[in-house]
């Protein structure tokens, strides 16, 4: 009996000892994660930067807990057709090839498509918090390809994108690097524009789509932000505001020569064809009513100034007379097949165009601002 008891003695005694080991080790470990956290925040502090670290907070997700889309798969359209609904809404990005087509369903998910094999490389990025979708030619001094990921972080209710060559953070709504290396870095912006697929099949036959196979389990029929997108609320704190459209109003901005002018959707909905001068230079906002694109184009046509208008016979030129379509082309006339010069579009709320572009000017079509006409 005796023999039991020390046996039993003996052990305890054993366990005891491992469990003093463990919770010092625990200990140890804990203290060393708090030491190496407050040096990451101190070497944080020190990394170059142009804005207030107070502005950057966490979104949700941690880094790289949304997933970017780093090998896409493109199909054909016609592969594309029948898992896409007509009226669902894809984003268009030509170049000299034709055009890749990249579904809003998948964008959604990822926000990041790191399309490296596109001549040029192809970064096309989506922001629901300002509801943005850009495309940027993902070449720094269009020499090194960076590659982006989803870094967790935001900046002013706007997603920030990091890059694996550098980990420099970047603002996703207009691609400038704000954190790190390559502070004051700018992508350069490729054109781009929303359509329902229902037409867009039907114009770019050829064109290469993204599939759903990304390699990851998503329900791509529903989207996580459909509450947010639905609501007049903000889920983020913003460090300024305008109160001469709403917030999530959405208008289609323009930077042309140090100048940004914003378009408000409503006043494109009412005239569809809009000219003006942004920065002295003379500009032609086309919205198709069929199918909703917003595109600019410079109105130069040989070098001279060209005024349009919206007629019954649809939108002609005052100078040559001609006839053109909403992608910016003669189609009858004397000058039949000139190509204006398209300038890149940025369709988002209001308040995250006002926020990058603080010294906006905005299109009122006539129309009294908000605070006077109520």
């Amino acid at each position: 009996m005796k023999k039991k008891i020390k046996k039993l003695d003996r052990r305890f005694r054993v366990l005891l000892t491992i469990l003093f080991v463990l919770i010092c080790a625990s200990a140890v470990v804990l203290v060393w994660a708090t030491l190496d956290q407050e040096e990451d925040l101190g070497e944080l502090q020190a990394v170059p930067h142009s804005v207030d670290f107070d502005q950057i907070i966490d979104g949700g997700p941690p880094k790289d807990g949304i997933l970017s889309i780093d090998e896409p798969k493109f199909i054909k359209a016609e592969e594309a057709d029948p898992v896409i609904e007509d009226d669902e809404i894809v984003l268009i990005v030509e170049n000299f090839r034709g055009a890749k087509i990249f579904p809003l369903k998948i964008l959604v998910w990822h926000q990041i498509v790191n399309d490296t094999k596109n001549d040029p490389p192809l970064l096309v990025t989506y922001d629901p918090f300002t509801n943005n979708i850009s495309a940027y030619k993902s070449l720094y001094n269009d020499q090194k390809l960076l590659t982006f990921g989803v870094s967790g972080k935001l900046y002013e209710s706007n997603t920030l994108m990091y890059d694996r060559e550098t980990n420099s953070l970047w603002t996703q709504f207009n691609g400038e690097g704000i954190v790190g290396e390559l502070i004051g870095a700018k992508l350069q912006r490729l054109n781009s524009y929303l359509a329902p697929w229902k037409y867009v099949k039907k114009k770019y036959t050829d064109a290469l789509v993204l599939s759903r196979e990304t390699g990851t389990d998503r329900d791509y029929d529903h989207s996580p932000y459909e509450v947010y997108l639905n609501s007049d609320k903000l889920y983020f704190d913003i460090s300024r505001t305008d109160d001469r459209l709403k917030k999530k109003d959405i208008v289609y901005g323009i930077e042309l020569n140090g100048t940004a002018k914003a378009y408000p959707d409503t006043s494109l909905e009412d005239e569809w064809l809009i000219t003006d001068i942004i920065g002295e230079t003379p500009v032609l906002i086309l919205k198709n009513p069929q199918t909703g694109t917003v595109k600019a184009f410079k109105s130069y046509v040989y070098g001279w100034p060209v005024e349009f208008e919206m007629g019954k016979d649809g939108i002609t030129d005052k100078r040559y007379q001609a006839k053109w379509d909403f992608d910016g082309k003669c189609v009858y006339g004397r000058i039949a097949g000139w190509q204006l010069t398209e300038i890149p579009v940025i369709r988002s709320y209001w308040f995250g165009w006002y926020i990058f572009n603080p010294e906006t000017e905005l299109y009122l079509a006539n129309k009294l601002p908000k605070e006077e006409s109520t």
